[in-house]
């Protein structure tokens, strides 16, 4: 997927306009966000991207990030929006590290470590969050059974298929009817992180589709 995500077209026009009529407020360094502004959570999104948010509760004003901080997603260096200038249900937003265009690296190192891995830094502390992968697209299709087992999760929140069938979803296994050609499956999951070091709390939403149709 090129270019910015919607979300982030948001946070890019957010920043100009802000940057352009007010001063930069002071910045707050990793290791002091909890105990300026409570409990921190890192939510990593990934959907055919990788989105990256960062939330605090928000008090007189919201944090603004150092201008060292620095973000990698499997090794790659991210862009990083460091101030949070609006607040919505979760928290202060956008504080936010993405690509503009996914690193074909990014998927090669997932691979061969079987995990992906997400690392925020500045002078102060060093955050490392990891998940499962998150681009394997490891959905194993079993005729015989009736049924897709998706490999890199333990349970399937939402999924869709191809033909619109009725469907039952157990773990991280999708039932359909005796008899279908399933030809393509959608699936969405919230695996923990593996790991969790810096932020009170860290999720992941993954989104997940794979083609059972044979290539032309």
């Amino acid at each position: 997927m090129e270019g910015y995500t919607p979300r982030m077209t948001r946070f890019a026009s957010m920043l100009v306009v802000l940057g352009a009529c007010a001063a930069s407020p002071p910045s707050t360094p990793l290791a002091e966000l909890r105990t300026a502004y409570g409990d921190t959570t890192i939510e990593v999104v990934a959907r055919d991207q990788i989105n990256i948010e960062l939330f605090v509760a928000p008090t007189a004003a919201c944090p603004v990030l150092g201008d060292d901080v620095v973000a990698t997603f499997n090794g790659e260096p991210m862009r990083v929006s460091r101030g949070g200038y609006d607040v919505t249900s979760r928290g202060c937003y956008p504080i936010a590290f993405w690509f503009d265009a996914l690193p074909a690296a990014v998927v090669g190192v997932e691979r061969r470590l079987d995990a992906s891995q997400l690392v925020v830094e500045d002078a102060s502390a060093s955050w490392q969050i990891d998940t499962t992968r998150l681009f394997a697209q490891d959905f194993a299709l079993d005729t015989a059974a009736s049924r897709i087992v998706w490999n890199d999760v333990a349970q399937i929140s939402t999924a869709r298929v191809a033909p619109a069938v009725a469907i039952q979803i157990e773990g991280n296994a999708i039932s359909f009817p005796a008899g279908t050609n399933i030809t393509w499956v959608d699936a969405r999951a919230h695996p923990a992180a593996t790991r969790c070091d810096g932020p009170s709390i860290c999720t992941v939403d993954l989104e997940s589709a794979h083609d059972f149709a044979p290539a032309p």
